[in-house]
């Protein structure tokens, strides 16, 4: 997982991909999160539509969000559920023009959790430290090509 500030990208459609190996896994998946200086989301995927199972050889996976204005940072990485071993590489993110479509799951994933929820103290806290973290954070994401 990786974390990057988004003033570069504010107002664009960006398109991170990248080429994802699996052996015997549950569920791979490349995910990217869009929010606010609050910390709330503005913008998710995590291809839960299109996950990859079982095993499979290099294949290029896509993810395509918006990045509204008011946003703050850009968090992306790779999940793996259950057992299994995945393989990532030349992750890439770049701007793409607002004919490619969306694959924004965000709408979804709100309508699913209801009324909002109130912060506790230890959510608080934790969001400070994301807040923190991210002012210390660059504007580009670090080592994408996994050379180094």
């Amino acid at each position: 997982m990786q974390k990057f500030r988004a003033d570069e990208y504010r107002g664009m459609r960006v398109r991170l991909s990248g080429w994802l190996k699996t052996e015997d896994v549950g569920e791979a998946s490349l995910w990217m999160r869009v929010d606010d200086e609050r910390m709330l989301m503005l913008a998710f995927d995590n291809m839960s539509d299109r996950k990859i199972r079982g095993s499979s050889d290099w294949r290029e996976q896509q993810i395509v969000l918006n990045i509204p204005k008011n946003s703050a940072g850009i968090f992306f990485g790779v999940s793996l559920t259950g057992v299994g071993m995945v393989w990532v590489d030349d992750i890439r993110i770049d701007v793409v023009d607002k004919g490619t479509k969306s694959t924004n799951m965000s709408e979804a994933v709100r309508a699913n959790r209801g009324a909002p929820q109130y912060a506790t103290d230890e959510i608080r806290e934790r969001l400070n430290r994301t807040r923190a973290e991210l002012n210390e954070t660059g504007f580009q994401p670090l080592n994408t090509d996994f050379e180094r």
